[in-house]
C-alpha cells in the first residue's frame, strides 16, 4: 500500500509491522518512564492521534509528546525496508513541525540515516537504534 501522505515513502514488509509497532510501544514506555506525562502514538497505518503543523498540514507521526497542549517531540521508527531516502520528505515534515525530532532505526541502517539526514539538511535532534 503506498502512503497516503508521502507517495515516495517505501512501503514497509508486512513481515517488518510487528517489529515497528512493539518498538512504538517500547519506545512510548521508555518516553513516560523518562517523566513525560502526554505520550501519545500512531502504531500501525492508524491515524488515531494528529499534529497540527500549520493549518493546511496535519501529521501522524509514529510517537509524540505533549506538553502545556504542545507538541515538543517527535519521534519516527523506521525499519530496515524503510530507511530510504523516500523517507525523507516525512522526516523534513515532522523536523519542521517541532523544537526536537528523533529518528529511530535499526542498528543496521543507523549510518544510511544519517546519510539521508546530512544529505537532506534535516535537523533531528538525536538517532535512537534498536536491533532488528
Amino acid at each position: 500500500m503506498i502512503h497516503p501522505d508521502y507517495p515516495d515513502h517505501p512501503v514497509r514488509r508486512a513481515a517488518e509491522q510487528s517489529t515497528h509497532d512493539r518498538v512504538i510501544a517500547t519506545l512510548a514506555q521508555h518516553i513516560q518512564q523518562e517523566g513525560f506525562r502526554d505520550v501519545r502514538t500512531n502504531p500501525g497505518q492508524q491515524k488515531n492521534n494528529p499534529v497540527f503543523c500549520n493549518k493546511q498540514k496535519r501529521i501522524w507521526p509514529d510517537v509524540f509528546t505533549v506538553e502545556n497542549r504542545r507538541v515538543t517531540r517527535i519521534y519516527e521508527v523506521e525499519t530496515t525496508s524503510t530507511v530510504d531516502t523516500g523517507s525523507a520528505d516525512q522526516w523534513e515534515d515532522y523536523a519542521r513541525c517541532v523544537p526536537h525530532f528523533y529518528l529511530v532505526v535499526p542498528e543496521s541502517k543507523q549510518k544510511e540515516a544519517e546519510r539521508i539526514l546530512q544529505a537532506r539538511s534535516i535537523p533531528c535532534k538525536r538517532i535512537y537504534t534498536y536491533k532488528g
